[in-house]
Order: structure tokens, then C-alpha cells, then sequence
């Protein structure tokens, strides 16, 4: 089957269970600090993570994919609010740059695609915006707190420098939000999802960190930059497979090897490693400020769900 045919069955499929879910109604479904939630964003959140994570259409997934789009749309509108009174607003080379790397550089063929298949892409984007308005107000406010440890790098470096080489990882992730009684069930429904539908798709449904956006990509990681926790979860894989579950507080995260290497080092790499040992350092003190950043201001958010 060519694939306009597989992106037109798609659409009529979800156009059928668009009047299955009322689509014609649109209803304040979620009220977040006297901002609504409406059952239109809703089902568009739902089809569109649908999409993205290339699964089945039926009343089962769209069941199972309500709570993380609802959750996700929560959250979304809690960051709005907070870059809106910041007055942020994410610069457009940035939104263009991040779109050229979700679409694979073929942004009018990404936007056709969700139009062939009744989504919303001024929504979608308008979802990018919020993110990376996001980000440039987590950096505004904690740039001047992000320190790093000189001492840490330091040694880091010399350990590298007596092995004379140094491994990096090819790495995604998958983080969700959990509680105590839901925590069985979030990882059950992570695993499935990855296995029917491959840990790319499963991160643009379900992840809640920004890395979902491009499936949980994270790059090349250099070891030294890592835990020693997580660098033990990953000793134990191989490439194409996936970490334990990783459980915080409040989340989980899943990690998946795409590739490794072993580099041997020189004097003359030491700068660039430096540099990038501190920047992967810097990038996660970040991600750990923007997490704890919006609990605080979700504990204090008026959240009424109808």
C-alpha cells in the first residue's frame, strides 16, 4: 500500500473517532489557574501523540493516551502562564530550528502530513513556542546559580587521562511523571508502548521533557558526565536496548543506547572534552531547575478537572 493511501485511511480513522469523542462539542473539560482546557485541545493532543508514536488508532490507545495528554496539557498550560507573566517569548530562529529537527529538515511536508490527517499544526506549534519560552525563562532565572565543580571535572578528566580513552553514548530518553499509587501502571503502559511502537514514538507520546519533541534524543554523551548510578545501568546493555526503569521522586526515566564509541584521548582533546563534560553538566542542572521549577508553581496552581 503506497503511503498516501496509509496517510488517507489514517485521516478517515481519525476523523471517525473524532465524532466518536463528540467532536463536534467543545467543552471545558480542565480549568488550570482560571486558563480552560477544552475537550477540542484534548483530542487534538490525544490524535496528535497517536500520530507521532505511529500507533494503531482504537478505542483502547485512545483511552490509555488520555491521561498523558491531559497531564501534558496541564503542564503546558502552567508554563504559559508563568512565560506570559515573565513576559518570555521564545525566538523565532529557535521555534524554525527546532521544527527543521522534528520534521527531519522538511517542515511543509511535517505540516501537509498533519493536515492529511485532521490535526491542528497552529496548535502543535504553538506547543513548541510554550517549550522553548519555556527554557529561555528556566535559563533567565537560574543561569546565575548553575555552578559546576571544578574539582569534579578535574578529576574526571584525570581519570580519563590514565585510561587514555574515553566512552560516549548515543542516548534517549523516555521521563514520565508518576505518584506512588500510579507508578506500577505508568511503567507498565511505557513498556508497552515501546514495544508496539518502538522507543522514538513512545517518547513523543509519553515523555514529559523537552527531548520528546525530537523522540528523546539526547546525542552523544560522554561517560565522565554521568552518574555513576546511570553508568552502571548502562554498563549492563547493549546497543538498542533499554535501561531498567530509573525511579526519582516524582518521575521515571528511561534511557536507550543507540550507538557508542571509544575514542582515545590526547593532550589536545582534553580542552574540547572539558568543555563538553562541562556543558552536559550545565544541560543537566538546567533540566533539574526546569523540573523542580514547575512542581513548585504546580503545587501552588488552582487545577480543577471537570
Amino acid at each position: 500500500m503506497s503511503n498516501r493511501k496509509i496517510l488517507v485511511l489514517l485521516s478517515l480513522k481519525i476523523l471517525f473517532f473524532f465524532n466518536l469523542l463528540e467532536a463536534n462539542e467543545n467543552k471545558i473539560i480542565a480549568i488550570v489557574n482560571n486558563e480552560p482546557i477544552t475537550s477540542y485541545e484534548l483530542k487534538n493532543k490525544i490524535f496528535t501523540q497517536i500520530y507521532l508514536a505511529n500507533e494503531t488508532i482504537n478505542q483502547e490507545i485512545i483511552d490509555k493516551t488520555k491521561n498523558s495528554a491531559l497531564s501534558y496539557l496541564i503542564n503546558l498550560k502552567i508554563k504559559k502562564k508563568e512565560v506570559e507573566k515573565k513576559k518570555i517569548k521564545a525566538d523565532k530562529p529557535n521555534i524554525d530550528s527546532a521544527l527543521k529537527k522534528i520534521s527531519s529538515n522538511n517542515v511543509l511536508l511535517f505540516k501537509k502530513q498533519f493536515q492529511e490527517n485532521s490535526l491542528d499544526y497552529d496548535l502543535f506549534l504553538k506547543e513548541i513556542e510554550i517549550e522553548l519560552s519555556w527554557q529561555k525563562l528556566i535559563y533567565n532565572l537560574y543561569k546565575d546559580k548553575v555552578k559546576i565543580n571544578d574539582n569534579e571535572v578535574k578529576n574526571e578528566l584525570n581519570l580519563i587521562r590514565r585510561n587514555g580513552s574515553e566512552t560516549e553514548y548515543k542516548l534517549s530518553e523516555i521521563e514520565i511523571e508518576i505518584t506512588e499509587e500510579n507508578k506500577n501502571d505508568r511503567i507498565n503502559e511505557v513498556v508497552k508502548v515501546i514495544k508496539n511502537s518502538g522507543f522514538e514514538n513512545a517518547a513523543r507520546k509519553l515523555s514529559i521533557s523537552s527531548s520528546a519533541l525530537n523522540g528523546g534524543d539526547l546525542g552523544w554523551i560522554s561517560s565522565s558526565t554521568l552518574s555513576k548510578s546511570v553508568l552502571d545501568l548502562l554498563l549492563k546493555i547493549n546497543i538498542n536496548e533499554i535501561t531498567t526503569p530509573i525511579v526519582k521522586f516524582d518521575s521515571v526515566l528511561f534511557l536507550k543506547i543507540n550507538d557508542k564509541k571509544k575514542t582515545n584521548i590526547n593532550a589536545t582533546d582534553l580542552d574540547a572534552l572539558k568543555k563538553k563534560i562541562i556543558n552536559q553538566k550545565t544541560n543537566d542542572l538546567f533540566k533539574l531547575y526546569s523540573n523542580n521549577h514547575l512542581s513548585k508553581i504546580k503545587n501552588n496552581a488552582f487545577i480543577k478537572i471537570k
